[in-house]
């Protein structure tokens, strides 16, 4: 537990004698792993030093997620980038969802991410659990009832999987 408050706070350097005391690096007292909570806090200098000292890059959480599941905002872009290397980019999450890291990015309108997955070999036609592909998961996702808008960083995502060749048909 301590390398995960360790990796919430961005205290390295205790994590780094933590680890080189024998501290268990893939524990998962919370149900995640230190670096499902780096990715989680958009730590990337948590994430390469955890990649460095030997994290499992595609645990899963009690959840059903790999750590590339918990990078969900812009500023986690590094995070992803050094996952990516390694990761199963079209692995699906664990659980009732069945989401791929793509699908996620998709979900919380992240065009940086889905550029990211893209370029990696993402596909856009996985299909989750109750069968939508990344694109309608991102077209669901797109309209904001309390403001009464679309958000826009979501209409990038759909442009982007639509350039991708997603084969979705769209019906109007």
């Amino acid at each position: 537990m301590g390398v995960h408050v360790c990796v919430m706070y961005n205290a390295i350097e205790t994590a780094l004698v933590l680890l080189q005391e024998g501290a268990a690096i893939n524990r998962m007292p919370n149900g995640k792993t230190p670096l499902h909570v780096a990715c989680e806090v958009s730590n990337g200098d948590c994430v390469a030093m955890l990649l460095a000292h030997g994290a499992k890059i595609n645990s899963l959480s009690l959840s059903g997620h790999t750590p590339l599941h918990y990078c969900i905002t812009k500023e986690s872009v590094n995070c992803a980038k050094q996952l990516i290397l390694k990761a199963k980019v079209n692995m699906p999450s664990q659980n009732n969802e069945e989401d791929s890291p793509l699908h996620t990015a998709a979900r919380f309108g992240v065009p940086e991410l889905v550029a990211l997955y893209l370029a990696h070999g993402a596909s856009v036609d996985a299909v989750n659990s109750l069968q939508e592909t990344p694109l309608m998961t991102a077209a669901f996702w797109a309209f904001d009832t309390k403001e009464q808008i679309y958000n826009e960083d979501h209409h990038v995502v759909c442009r982007l999987l639509l350039d991708h060749h997603s084969g979705d048909t769209l019906w109007i």
